[in-house]
């Protein structure tokens, strides 16, 4: 009677082990088939040109991948920028150029095209105010 108990319990053990193993790699086969759903879900997002998830990875935090860079222009650039504002100005003679020219031009000249001339030692005149303004040399 012993025996056939010891028989028993050895077989039970023998069924859980097994069971136990095949749930881990039923686990592992589960974990893989999402990264693939995901992995196509993006693919097929990026075909139709959308995003794929909310731009953050599984554990929170942000993908260093995804955050915008942030060009720095060297000292010698923004005087050579500065440089070319000067002449553009200075070309435009006794009309000036308004601010919306020079940024289409140039870009955004901060923190003013004013400011951004004075600081890089060209001194220029404005006329009008805010929206009729027109920079003069």
């Amino acid at each position: 009677m012993a025996k056939r108990k010891r028989i028993g319990r050895e077989a039970r053990d023998t069924i859980i082990t097994l069971l136990e193993v095949e749930l881990t790699t039923h686990k592992a086969r589960q974990v893989e088939a999402d990264l693939e759903i995901s992995r196509l879900e993006g693919a097929i997002a990026a075909l139709k040109g959308g995003k794929s998830g909310n731009g953050r990875l599984k554990n929170g935090t942000s993908s260093r991948s995804r955050r915008r860079i942030i060009k720095r222009r060297s000292t010698a650039h923004l005087a050579k920028i500065a440089a070319d504002v000067w002449k553009f100005i200075e070309a435009a003679g006794k009309d000036g150029v308004s601010g919306r020219d020079l940024q289409a031009k140039f870009g955004k000249l901060i923190p003013t095209p004013a400011k951004f001339l004075a600081h890089h030692d060209h001194k220029v005149r404005t006329t009008g105010a805010k929206t009729k303004m027109r920079y003069q040399a």
